[in-house]
């Protein structure tokens, strides 16, 4: 078990992110205070070779040129709203639009662009521990309400979990979540030969705009993904939502079980994705094209990851008052088989 504290980059204010890399077992996992980002994460394969499984940048610039979230904390809101408009009791608020004429995850300078403060970097109760902290001014993006937010990362024998705890001195919509990409592959190759499995008994098809319209049965639909299904086949089909959204880029409605499980045949590598969210954001990164180079160079390309992302239903967008907390959390398992 071990952590380390070192610099990643400055910003072009001059303020500079740091690093933390943190180790358990064969696993490590190394965040940025810029964004929260999981910068990077290096598992085994089923014969013990360690290759990284996120998609991410070796320096600050490529993170800066990205507009993809790649492992970032995202919020105050996830998602897409539509116009950018919202309405707390009563009183409407137009928030900064970044796709198009609609908000998305948070709007131009999210929580995925902000510089988070390291609270704490320790091993702490055999397990390696990371503390960071936001401060959203009243107005920020559009959004009423100061909000401070405390993003807790540990990793241990069980994986990597964050829990995400936030308070408000004015009433405010927040739906924060996390946005890494996997590839388990370790190769950089498209994510068609991963097997993915979803407790979703539900979905939500996309609108204009990929504006969600209303919750729908996954029965019969190529997003049924109860029993585990080659993303391949998904990308391929001829499915008119998949086609819109170039694969997968939609809301599921969570079960009972774990939110996903994505496994690499060829590797043995596999992830679980768990967390009390009602709903799970899958995206299979049709959008990743044309980016900067990731790590090593490595040319990121369309369906290079796939995104995971836990979240309020965007029909029941959470409202955080003052005295109240809102409390997320999302852990990622990691084996072989």
């Amino acid at each position: 078990m071990n952590v380390v504290v070192a610099d990643f980059g400055a910003l072009p204010d001059g303020r500079m992110a740091q690093a933390v890399t943190m180790s358990a077992g064969a696993v490590r996992a190394t965040i940025l205070t810029l964004g929260g980002i999981l910068q990077s994460l290096q598992m085994p394969d089923r014969d013990g070779r360690c290759a990284e499984v996120t998609l991410g940048h070796d320096d600050i610039a490529g993170y800066l040129a990205s507009r993809n979230y790649p492992g970032a904390i995202i919020g105050r809101t996830a998602g897409r709203i539509a116009g950018g408009r919202i309405s707390v009791d009563g009183v409407d608020h137009q928030l900064s639009c970044n796709e198009g004429t609609n908000t998305l995850h948070g709007g131009a300078q999210g929580f995925d662009r902000a510089l988070w403060r390291l609270v704490s970097a320790n091993v702490e109760d055999g397990a390696a521990v990371l503390r960071l902290t936001h401060q959203s001014p009243a107005g920020d993006e559009g959004y009423p309400g100061a909000l401070t937010v405390v993003a807790t990362y540990r990793l241990d024998a069980a994986g990597l979990t964050l829990a995400l705890a936030a308070t408000s001195d004015a009433p405010t919509p927040v739906n924060l979540t996390w946005h890494p990409y996997w590839n388990l592959s370790g190769a950089g190759t498209p994510v068609g030969d991963h097997v993915l499995q979803l407790d979703a008994p539900a979905y939500y098809p996309s609108g204009a705009g990929q504006v969600t319209a209303g919750a729908a049965p996954v029965d019969g639909t190529v997003f049924d993904l109860r029993a585990p299904q080659r993303l391949g086949d998904i990308l391929a089909s001829t499915d008119p939502q998949a086609v819109a959204a170039g694969g997968i880029d939609h809301v599921f409605v969570r079960g009972n079980g774990a939110a996903a499980v994505l496994s690499d045949p060829a590797s043995g590598r596999r992830l679980t994705v768990t967390s009390p969210a009602p709903a799970l954001v899958v995206y299979t990164g049709v959008g990743l094209a044309g980016g900067p180079p990731g790590h090593g160079g490595q040319v990121i390309g369309r369906n290079s990851g796939i995104a995971f992302e836990p979240q309020a239903l965007p029909d029941a967008l959470p409202v955080l008052r003052p005295g109240a907390r809102f409390d997320w959390q999302m852990t990622l398992g990691f084996d072989t088989d």
